[in-house]
């Protein structure tokens, strides 16, 4: 803990106190069911995004002692999976992309920020439309979209990538444009409606959630829903006191403690989203999945983790590696970790998997990790995880296995470096030489991806 733990502590305790007498016994009977209550409903999916925060930021993960106080996201873990072996890409519109369209960028046209995602992909909702078995699921956007603003056939994004609501920013809450989490341009679309578009000087994280709670209280069949927060993501500002256990400050601050705060906030208003499930009737048949974008940036991550190359914009660990934590509707295994590889592409085919749609092994980029969340057993078909990016003074790809990673850096005219993974320190050991096979295993599974073969 940092030099505020006593008041964390403190602080931390009556947070989570006011949130379990109102989340924890209803969470729990949710979680205490194997299945939606007639064994035969199709559950709502709750997908929340948090925008810059890695594996060194989340207290559901051992590598930091210099953590959030997030008791809602500790419970959620606690009757669900987390993943230790996830992967997503080093920045926001790539990983987001890649959850969109089961693709990695190179097959979705995708791989840098800024981007534009390419309509000629299938997203998940248009995928879901597509089959009757899952048409009947109602689908929005809220929050973040940062990948473009071009119209599509008269349509806003997200819009007009066949998404039915949107509500949020077409990128970062971004201070040059006079923006900040107090005070922010809002953009409300859906078909068939006049578009809004405002500004609002509601906290972000809170407004976000509001209209995240709006929409779910006027569905009344199954639902999709992206949450994808601006926090922690700079510009770096206090929250309202109320809602992280960090102490009061003024609205602008320094590097980590306000970042932190910024993630405790997030998890207070993850807390009153539960309550409104739980009010609904909704929180049984709802999977929650809970996913960092990318790894923390590095002016905010914790450098003895991870050192000064891994965080945020890197394609190591620290860049890539990020929180994933699957709870809620059909999953039956109970605070348990699973050391199994997922990737962001993965929630694609996932997400069609518990929705209704049988698959035949992979979709795109996408494997279905669903028997994951009912079995610690067997392997679902991901032999190697992948990641990629180009930008930032970083262009390559990396291919990993149980035991080494390979990176090829085309900065470098294609060199490439194989590391022995080193568990919980992250260390990065060089083991190139003498391991031409493997490293030709890695790199066929690379080029695979990217149809290099």
């Amino acid at each position: 803990m940092n030099n505020n733990s006593t008041a964390i502590f403190t602080l931390g305790l009556k947070r989570a106190a006011a949130i379990f007498i109102c989340t924890s016994f209803t969470f729990a009977q949710a979680q205490a069911q194997d299945a939606p209550a007639d064994g035969n409903s199709q559950p709502n999916i709750l997908f929340i995004l948090s925008d810059d925060q890695g594996l060194d930021s989340s207290a559901q993960y051992p590598y930091s002692s210099d953590v959030p106080v997030t008791p809602v996201l500790d419970q959620i873990a606690s009757a669900g999976v987390v993943f230790d072996n996830a992967w997503a890409t080093p920045m926001c519109s790539t990983t987001r992309a890649a959850f969109l369209t089961g693709k990695h960028g190179v097959n979705s046209g995708l791989v840098t920020v800024p981007g534009t995602l390419d309509p000629s992909n299938e997203i998940v909702y248009e995928f879901l439309s597509a089959h009757p078995e899952t048409a009947n699921y109602a689908g929005a956007y809220i929050g973040k979209w940062h990948m473009g603003t071009a119209e599509i056939n008269g349509e806003y994004p997200p819009v007009g990538h066949g998404i039915s609501y949107f509500a949020g920013t077409f990128g970062n809450i971004n201070t040059r444009q006079n923006a900040h989490y107090y005070d922010w341009p809002l953009i409300i679309d859906e078909p068939g409606v006049d578009t809004y578009e405002g500004r609002t000087d509601e906290y972000s994280t809170s407004k976000l959630t509001r209209l995240a709670e709006d929409w779910i209280e006027k569905q009344d069949t199954p639902w999709l829903l992206t949450l994808a927060y601006h926090a922690p993501h700079a510009p770096f500002q206090w929250p309202p006191d109320h809602m992280h256990s960090r102490g009061e400050h003024g609205e602008e601050c320094g590097p980590r403690d306000c970042y932190l705060a910024m993630i405790e906030a997030m998890d207070f208003e993850i807390g009153n989203l539960i309550d409104k499930l739980s009010e609904l009737g909704d929180l049984e048949n709802t999977l929650i999945i809970m996913v960092g974008d990318n790894g923390s940036p590095q002016e905010q991550s914790d450098s003895v983790v991870f050192g000064s190359t891994g965080a945020k914009g890197s394609l190591y660990e620290g860049g890539i590696g990020v929180p994933f934590v699957v709870s809620g509707a059909g999953v039956t295994r109970r605070g348990e970790r699973d050391q199994r590889m997922v990737n962001i592409t993965d929630l694609y085919a996932t997400i069609a998997d518990v929705a209704g749609i049988s698959l035949a092994g992979s979709i795109n980029d996408s494997y279905s990790f669903a028997e994951y969340l009912n079995s610690a057993e067997g392997s679902f078909g991901r032999p190697y995880n992948y990641s990629e990016y180009a930008g930032n003074n970083v262009s390559g790809w990396v291919v990993r296995n149980d035991s080494h990673m390979l990176m090829h850096n085309d900065l470098a005219d294609g060199a490439e470096i194989l590391y022995r993974l080193n568990g919980m320190n992250f260390e990065l050991v060089d083991d190139t030489q003498g391991n031409e096979a493997l490293i030709n295993e890695l790199r066929q599974f690379g080029m695979q991806v990217r149809g290099e073969l």
